[in-house]
């Protein structure tokens, strides 16, 4: 690694926590086993997708900063005048002496255009490209290597707009700046963009495949992209290159799980916990892959060990509440339930869960509010907005729960719950041509 590279040799996740933990299509038919019924549901977006990166003073690959005194390239000097006072400073060539062409009139006027053009021509005109790889500041000229030096402070600041502009102005004329490159790249990472960020990679790949910890961040874009296959080779690259890395042990074991692949995804977390004891972030991988493999008592274990030492990071109860949940231990899954809430009232899952427990049990009246918080985080889920309208039809509420029911039936036009709903209330409501309507859609699906 070189001094002046920014390393973010670590990589916190405690994310998603609303989707990929498991399918809220998952615990529908869970309700549905249990208390029985018709579920339909259409699963919120995945929201809870967290990763924190942080900065790792102790490590020492990440060498403090030192230019010493060399001379940077492209640093110029002046050089003594010719005896001839009126000489300009020398060049290479041979000397002219403009000064007896400019004695003559005639030329004074053209002389003058020219000299005037060639100025602008020089303060308009773009600085050179150096297509040549460069892994060393040292190497650069004294205003890249400053603003590149810079780039390193602000970002080390959190000011990553202005440590990327400082970057992208290094990188317009050295291209090939290897460091500068790769530092854009974790820019676009903690940014949330990816593409840019494995473009930036994928750059220097093509030129240095061997630059450190290069495999490793690529392996880490391609697995957030989605890109669970590709991420492979890069990040069984990385854990093979620094087997005492966590971070390479972690991604390996998220790109292993995206593939369904729960047996080599447990010994690369196994591996990546062995490094890291107590890791929280590791922990909560482990208990993601017993829960993907339905080993719900395994997973509550190793969430319960988190919650010991971290009690209040977010996401740890609502994956404990799911774990009771689907054991049928409905109070206690309440209960963590409603501790993620109080950590995070935003959890749109948690509130969701807790509704529709008090759904089942025909508490109407308390199931209302967790329902109407989770539809303001995700409005597009079906299945609650029919079970809201239920709830309000059952408190008396007939109006609000109309337009529950029409807001499910426009999110699916085919959804045989909204149209009988609707078809009951309107009946209620006296319009009786909406609930013929209705009816007909009703018996129009039920029939195919």
């Amino acid at each position: 690694m070189t001094e002046l590279q920014i390393h973010f040799l670590g990589s916190v996740w405690f994310g998603d926590r609303l989707q990929r933990l498991l399918p809220i299509e998952g615990l529908i038919k869970r309700l549905d086993r249990v208390f029985g019924g018709n579920a339909q549901a259409t699963a919120p977006p995945d929201r809870f997708d967290r990763y924190e990166h942080y900065l790792d003073p102790n490590d020492d690959r990440a060498s403090s900063i030192n230019l010493g005194n060399r001379v940077g390239v492209g640093e110029s000097y002046m050089q003594p005048r010719e005896s001839n006072p009126a000489a300009p400073y020398p060049c290479t060539g041979t000397f002219v002496d403009l000064h007896k062409i400019y004695s003559a009139t005639w030329m004074r006027p053209r002389l003058c255009l020219l000299y005037v053009l060639a100025l602008l021509a020089v303060a308009f005109s773009p600085l050179p490209v150096v297509a040549q790889i460069i892994t060393d500041a040292q190497e650069l000229p004294p205003d890249n290597r400053t603003a590149f030096l810079n780039g390193i402070r602000e970002q080390n600041s959190g000011n990553l707009v202005a440590a990327l502009r400082l970057y992208q102005q290094v990188h317009r004329q050295f291209p090939l700046f290897v460091p500068a490159l790769f530092n854009m790249g974790l820019i676009y990472d903690q940014q949330g963009l990816t593409e840019k960020a494995l473009d930036c990679f994928g750059s220097i790949a093509a030129h240095s495949p061997d630059y450190p910890n290069l495999n490793l961040f690529i392996g880490i874009e391609e697995t957030k992209n989605g890109n669970a296959r590709a991420a492979l080779a890069p990040l069984s690259s990385a854990a093979k290159q620094s087997p005492q890395d966590k971070t390479a042990w972690f991604w390996l074991a998220r790109a292993r799980l995206m593939l369904k692949d729960d047996v080599a995804a447990m010994n690369a977390a196994r591996m990546a916990s062995s490094i890291a004891v107590n890791d929280p972030s590791v922990l909560f991988l482990i208990a993601r892959i017993y829960m993907d493999q339905q080993d719900w008592r395994g997973g509550a274990a190793t969430l319960n060990q988190i919650l010991r030492d971290h009690p209040d990071l977010p996401g740890i109860h609502e994956a404990l509440g799911t774990c009771y949940f689907m054991q049928d231990e409905f109070d206690s899954a309440m209960a963590q339930y409603n501790d993620e809430l109080a950590i995070d009232p935003t959890n749109g899952k948690a509130s969701a869960m807790v509704g529709l427990i008090y759904c089942q049990r025909g508490n109407f009246q308390s199931a209302i509010p967790y329902l109407k918080s989770a539809l303001q985080q995700n409005s597009n889920v079906i299945y609650l907005q029919i079970k809201l309208s239920r709830a309000l039809w059952s408190v008396g509420n007939i109006d609000e729960a109309v337009i529950h029911a029409q807001l499910a039936e426009k999110l699916d036009p085919e959804n045989t719950d909204a149209h009988y709903i609707l078809l009951r209330l309107y009946r209620q409501l006296g319009r009786t041509a909406d609930a013929k309507r209705e009816l007909e859609m009703f018996q129009k699906l039920t029939q195919k």
